[in-house]
């Protein structure tokens, strides 16, 4: 198993550096809210490399 050569291990990698570290969101929904951004405008989405 090699995460470094699957896409969804650096997508969720990429996700916990950008958002879901140190977040500081009191409550689950601020983070959800985080997430939803991100993935909506992270290089991975709708990619098929």
């Amino acid at each position: 198993y090699s995460p470094w050569l699957n896409k969804i291990e650096r997508l969720w990698q990429s996700l916990h550096e950008t958002v879901t570290r140190n977040h500081g969101c009191q409550y689950m929904w601020q983070l959800l809210e985080k997430v939803k951004t991100f993935l909506n405008s992270c290089p991975y989405r709708n990619s098929r490399e």
